[in-house]
């Protein structure tokens, strides 16, 4: 009988010692997964909180990128009192702005189909925006017909423009300081834009094409403008720059398929700084620089009839880089 109790003794101090060892051995298990949890949970936590960072990174790469981008008017702003009734002739001058409390935002609300000339802009800080309404010329030679006309004024901003069928389609006589983002000059009698003696402007994704002899052309004495991203394809020239255009910057352009010269600097254009254009299948050349102290770099100009850039002043210090050419077609 002693035997049996000690052996049952034994077992049960024997069981006890397994049931403490497995308690343990699964507290342990269970501490290791709560570790690990802990673990996952952090790391889990670390990466979200790169992802807010990287999130953060973004929004502040696109508020730069904003940052960069020309400042245009925006017709939507409820803050904004947009004068409206703009008519064909129409002129936005100081008198028209005071009778209206000083607004000098003007919103184009309907297509305007004109007989004579468009809209003229003889005030200052006017902005103009058509929200890709039409301007419809009478599709004759006149040269005082154009589709938007402003001279000797500055700071004002056109954007989103459709305009056909004048002799030119936007003219900036005497400007400076001002902007055309967005705007289609397309299937004018002589002009798409032209920049008449007139400096510090910008024009940025405007499109010029199939207009009977310029898509986009300075004449004399445009200086210190900046042309980005604009197209102007099917013309006789496309970016035509004229006698002593200077200082002006050229970049990301296209000028295709025109009738002579994709981009032209005509005779003493000085100074000017072309990157990143692109002149193809033009049928003269892709780029013909006739000026001194002109800077080229990354452009392409491929598969034009009489070759890709060509420089008709002989021991010129114009500077090219880089360019990608194939001279010729024939």
């Amino acid at each position: 009988m002693n035997k049996k109790l000690v052996y049952i003794f034994a077992v049960l101090v024997v069981g006890l010692f397994v049931i403490s060892a497995c308690e343990q051995a699964v507290g342990r298990k269970i501490s290791k997964a709560e570790d690990d949890n802990v673990k996952i949970q952090r790391m889990a936590d670390v990466e979200v909180q790169q992802a807010v960072v990287n999130i953060g990174d973004i929004d502040r790469d696109i508020e730069q990128i904003e940052l960069l981008r020309p400042v245009v008017p925006n017709p939507n702003n409820p803050e904004i009192q947009w004068v409206t009734g703009l008519q064909c002739g129409g002129s936005i001058n100081e008198e028209l702005i005071e009778e209206n409390d000083g607004d000098r935002n003007f919103a184009l609300t309907e297509d305007l189909e004109c007989e004579g000339s468009g809209i003229l802009i003889e005030a200052d800080d006017v902005n103009l925006v058509c929200n890709g309404h039409r301007i419809t010329g009478p599709g004759v030679n006149n040269n005082l017909i154009y589709g938007i006309y402003a001279e000797g004024v500055s700071g004002i901003s056109i954007l989103g423009c459709e305009i056909s069928g004048f002799n030119g389609g936007i003219a900036f006589n005497h400007v400076e300081e001002s902007e055309l983002i967005d705007n289609t000059a397309n299937e004018n009698y002589n002009y798409g834009i032209i920049l008449r003696e007139s400096s510090s402007n910008t024009l940025t994704e405007n499109t010029a094409n199939e207009n009977r002899y310029f898509g986009i052309y300075l004449s004399y004495y445009g200086s210190s403008n900046t042309l980005t991203e604009n197209t102007a394809n099917e013309n006789l020239y496309g970016i035509f720059l004229q006698e002593r255009s200077s200082n002006n910057i050229l970049t990301e352009n296209t000028a295709n398929k025109n009738g002579e010269e994709g981009i032209y600097l005509s005779y003493s254009s000085s100074s000017n700084t072309l990157t990143e254009n692109t002149a193809n299948e033009n049928e003269g050349k892709g780029i013909l620089v006739s000026g001194e102290s002109n800077t080229l770099i990354g452009n392409t100009a491929n598969e034009n009839r009489y070759g890709g850039i060509y420089f008709h002043v002989e021991g010129s210090d114009n500077i090219i880089t880089r360019q990608e050419l194939v001279c010729s077609t024939s």
